[in-house]
């Protein structure tokens, strides 16, 4: 990615320093005629730390400051590539997509906001993108969505979707959307700022090499717009805070998106939070035993596998998924 300071050029500053480094290190040794491995390990160890600092030093003030937009650009054609390939990993560009449909949670509000009824996405992977990306709206504005489910419903797979949809509309120099595991971030270690400041340091330590200018500047220029993936998956002890610390980041103007199973967010929502609270909230509904059977039955099974004897085993339980066998429940 070229963000101010290219990934190549800092791989080659650190080799080079490395190298010298270890150099440096046989000669001292060679020239004081020591032959201790602990002198050896010591020395070489104590300059590999300050090549560490000073490929730091040079990432951060090594060559002029990046256009912001031009520096959002990068990042998102670089997320688009891995998203597209974490999609290929999971199958989802082979296939069709699980016909996920969702409604809004609040049907009052949702009519009041000029939107209603159930959504189904498209059963291919594109239209499932573009789908979603409709549903949130541009990235140029300030729109808050938070997408509900239950246990395994499909919440991370829409925000991979979700992601991919928006950056495949984001215009150059729009806001990217990045993908943010919510289960990593700990808001309590961070007592200035919790949610802008861990967003700089987990995409530093992600795309930047450790270096927080870069994402600093994109957050400074509002050009990030986070999917805050599982907020259900915060500790207890904590979701209450995070989510203050959501609410008071975002503002009025600031846009966000977050999955969360529905207990959890009703629960963690109550009584606080204003400005999220006036996100559009959608859920995820369960899917139809029939719709889970077809959809799997498209799957290249092993020969010896008696499908149809599997399906009549698992036959739909009446309450819109497939009937646990085992102990396990057999479906998605």
């Amino acid at each position: 990615m070229s963000t101010g300071f290219s990934r190549s050029g800092l791989r080659r500053t650190y080799v080079v320093i490395l190298v010298a480094a270890a150099v440096l290190a046989l000669v001292a040794v060679v020239v004081a005629n020591s032959v201790a491995v602990a002198a050896v390990v010591a020395t070489f160890g104590l300059l590999a730390d300050l090549a560490l600092a000073l490929v730091a030093f040079v990432s951060e003030r090594g060559e002029p400051e990046r256009d912001p937009e031009a520096l959002a650009d990068s990042l998102a054609g670089e997320l688009q590539g891995q998203l597209r390939e974490e999609a290929q990993n999971r199958g989802l560009l082979d296939q069709r997509v699980l016909p996920l449909t969702w409604s809004p949670d609040d049907p009052e509000a949702a009519e009041a906001d000029g939107w209603s009824g159930s959504t189904r996405l498209g059963e291919r992977f594109g239209e499932a993108c573009r789908d979603l990306a409709e549903v949130y709206g541009p990235v140029t504005g300030g729109q808050r969505l938070v997408v509900l489910g239950s246990p395994g419903s499909g919440k991370s797979v829409v925000a991979l979707l979700l992601a991919l949809g928006l950056l495949e509309d984001r215009p150059p120099g729009g806001r990217v959307p990045v993908r943010l595991p919510a289960a990593l971030w700990e808001p309590a270690r961070e007592p200035v700022k919790p949610l802008d400041t861990w967003i700089i340091k987990y995409m530093a330590a992600t795309f930047f090499f450790g270096n927080e200018h870069t994402p600093r500047q994109l957050m400074n220029h509002g050009l990030i717009l986070p999917i805050l993936d599982g907020l259900d998956e915060i500790p207890e002890t904590s979701r209450r805070h995070a989510v203050d610390c959501i609410n008071d980041a975002i503002g009025t103007d600031r846009p966000v998106a977050v999955t969360c199973r529905a207990v959890e967010y009703a629960e963690v929502i109550r009584n606080g939070a204003d400005h999220l609270q006036e996100a559009r909230r959608v859920k995820i509904d369960p899917l139809a035993a029939e719709e889970t059977i077809a959809f799997l039955a498209q799957a290249a099974w092993p020969d010896q596998m008696d499908w149809e004897r599997s399906t009549s085993i698992c036959a739909p339980s009446g309450t819109g998924v497939l009937r646990p066998v085992n102990g396990h429940l057999f479906g998605f």
